[in-house]
């Protein structure tokens, strides 16, 4: 069993600083769609970065060209 933080906030600082103080003990990292849509997919980047090992859920709830919005999350660094 994995276990998964969503990480709804709006800022890059903020999942970065939230992201550090969970990442020990969770599996799974996702940047909400929120965070997404105010900070773009440099928000994935960061995380990704900052945090290489874990694997990054980018929850972008796009059904319009499903397969461009997933092509461009993963180009970014989400895993999921």
């Amino acid at each position: 069993m994995k276990l998964q933080v969503a990480m709804d906030v709006l800022t890059v600082e903020d999942a970065l600083e939230l992201a550090a103080k969970v990442a020990e003990y969770v599996d799974i990292i996702e940047l909400g769609t929120p965070l997404i849509k105010a900070a773009g997919l440099s928000a994935v980047t960061a995380v990704k970065n900052a945090h290489p090992d874990k694997i990054v859920f980018a929850d972008m709830k796009t059904m319009d060209a499903g397969e461009l919005e997933a092509d461009i999350a993963f180009k970014a660094g989400a895993d999921l």
